[in-house]
């Protein structure tokens, strides 16, 4: 699961960088609490701090089937932890909560956008035309749904094995 976070995070990195944003990615330590959210970006006239977050909406915990209800609770869960951050930093803060089986959740479509106007002033009309975008975030995230499932069913068979 952290390699399909890790691979939204570094996409939606590029993306920004490509679109003339200084971007920070916060480096990863294992088996410590999260003092800062994922990615820093700054623009001319824009500070903005996302926290990358996959949820799955179909797991037992989720008793909502109120569409974008995992991802909306996300977005919330992260609100919470770095709202204060966000306002010492006078940044904006989104949480880009999506869920695994591909919904953007409102604050994630709201980067996306923020992310389409950077293009149009640069006029990158190449790489970041239309909703590719959009397509290329959906794939990284199925790719790592694949990691996922081919990682279970690893640890299920050694399991297996080792009854």
């Amino acid at each position: 699961m952290t390699v399909r976070h890790d691979q939204l995070v570094q996409l939606l990195a590029k993306f920004f960088r490509n679109v003339g944003a200084v971007v920070h990615v916060e480096p990863r330590i294992f088996d410590t609490n999260r003092l800062r959210p994922d990615l820093d970006i700054l623009f001319a006239d824009q500070h903005i701090l996302v926290d990358v977050t996959v949820v799955h909406p179909a797991s037992p915990s989720r008793t909502s089937r109120v569409e974008l209800a995992a991802a909306t609770a996300a977005e919330a869960v992260k609100t919470r932890q770095y709202s204060e951050m966000a306002s010492l930093n006078s940044a904006k803060l989104l949480a880009f909560a999506v869920e695994s089986y591909g919904a953007f959740g409102k604050q994630a479509a709201e980067l996306v956008q923020i992310l389409r106007r950077a293009a149009d002033r640069t006029l990158m009309l190449t790489s970041m035309s239309g909703d590719y975008a959009i397509q290329a975030l959906a794939v990284a995230l199925q790719k790592g749904n694949c990691h996922v499932i081919r990682a279970g069913a690893i640890a299920a068979r050694a399991a297996e094995i080792a009854q």
